[in-house]
């Protein structure tokens, strides 16, 4: 079972999208928000004019620089979001969103399946990447940890 869509979810972590958009943008990338409400989150080009999405989100319970968690898990369904000619990332803020960590198509696509009950629902699949496969970045100072 996927988690249902919530309003109020997506409006307090609308931001986070905004403050990535910034923090490419800032980079040299062509990035803007996707205004297909049901796709990937942003969409645009990288420094090379090559096409590009990210899905962003925010883990609430990893609060401070360090993550504290061996592994990220993202939901199965997110699987749609990767296409053949375009460079897809998952980025993953902190609470404070101060600190991100970000996983290629790549290491998404080859993440082990588990399945594991949250907050908003039972039994619904992930892919779970190891975090030591992440690249770490402080978004306060735009550099790699």
């Amino acid at each position: 079972m996927s988690k249902p869509f919530s309003a109020e979810l997506y409006d307090d972590d609308d931001s986070a999208k905004h403050l990535v958009v910034e923090w490419l943008n800032r980079r040299g990338h062509q990035i803007g928000v996707n205004p297909d409400q049901y796709g990937i989150d942003l969409v645009g080009l990288d420094r090379s004019d090559r096409p590009c999405a990210w899905e962003v989100e925010v883990k609430h319970n990893w609060k401070g620089d360090q993550f504290p968690f061996d592994t990220v898990h993202y939901s199965v369904r997110k699987r749609k979001f990767v296409q053949p000619d375009v460079k897809t990332w998952f980025i993953t803020l902190n609470h404070e969103r101060t600190r991100a960590v970000v996983f290629s198509h790549e290491h998404f696509m080859e993440g082990r399946l588990v399945q594991k009950s949250t907050i908003y629902t039972q039994d619904e699949w992930f892919v779970e990447i190891p975090v030591r496969q992440g690249i770490f970045i402080n978004l306060n100072e735009g550099e790699t940890l």
